[in-house]
């Protein structure tokens, strides 16, 4: 009984160990998949430098120089002007030069929308923040060219409010770059998002990209399975998010 009991314990300590250490390799390679899109992308040049584009109604600007960071968005409205500006010291929003005084509703609104816009348009650089999660799901072929597939969840702490999003991406293995992701939302009701990246573009070393964004047409689905969706033609285009008017300043 001692031999056999001795035996289980072992076989258990093994698997415990191989298990664990089958994690930690897929955790290492969802990782070092993100540092080499990032680097392909050439948004780790953005840890120092401006990158600025018209999106919609608006012109943004994203601004970072040794951990100080300014991002901005300047609307138009006939003869008036807004200004929303997000630093290390918080939010503020002006009117014609005025800052304004906003219900905290109203400053998560503004705030949010600016920086919302800010994290698409310089994909994949926040993947490198110390809340996010990857796991490596595998390797699949689409249209074709063949992907890593990495799935991205977020801490609670430093997440921020919409931590419980998820993300999943598609890297090119030959070029790198972030080709498709897609995401799930809580917002608004929530819901599930496609996107195809078109009209690639470098810009003093920045890859910028715009994209064809999708919603699935069946319920019941996990993100990680919108790929499927994609190729089987179950998803709805609904918009194009396109960045106008590029311009990337390093320092």
């Amino acid at each position: 009984m001692n031999k056999i009991f001795s035996v289980a314990v072992l076989v258990w300590i093994f698997s415990a160990c191989t298990g664990h250490k089958n994690q930690t390799e897929e955790l290492n390679k969802a990782s070092n998949i993100i540092n080499e899109t990032i680097k392909a992308h050439g948004m780790d040049k953005l840890e120092n430098g401006k990158l600025s584009f018209i999106f919609r109604n608006g012109h943004y600007t994203m601004e970072n120089n040794s951990g100080i960071f300014r991002y901005e968005r300047l609307i138009s409205k006939n003869d008036s002007v807004y200004q929303d500006i997000i630093t290390n010291d918080g939010f503020v929003r002006k009117f014609q030069g005025d800052t304004l005084k906003l219900t905290s509703t109203e400053e998560a609104k503004y705030k949010n929308g600016l920086n919302a816009v800010i994290y698409f348009a310089s994909l994949p650089k926040s993947l490198s923040d110390a809340a996010v999660k990857a796991d490596y799901l595998g390797d699949m072929n689409l249209k074709g060219n063949d992907y890593y597939k990495i799935r991205v969840t977020f801490n609670e702490n430093g997440g921020g409010k919409d931590y419980d999003d998820v993300f999943v991406y598609w890297v090119n293995k030959d070029t790198d770059l972030v080709d498709y992701l897609a995401y799930e939302y809580h917002t608004d009701g929530g819901g599930m998002r496609f996107r195809e990246a078109f009209n690639k573009r470098e810009v003093n070393g920045v890859v910028v990209q715009d994209y064809k964004n999708y919603k699935p047409l069946v319920d019941g689905i996990m993100v990680q399975d919108m790929d499927e969706l994609f190729l089987n033609g179950d998803i709805e285009l609904v918009s194009e998010i396109k960045s106008e008017e590029p311009e990337v300043i390093l320092y």
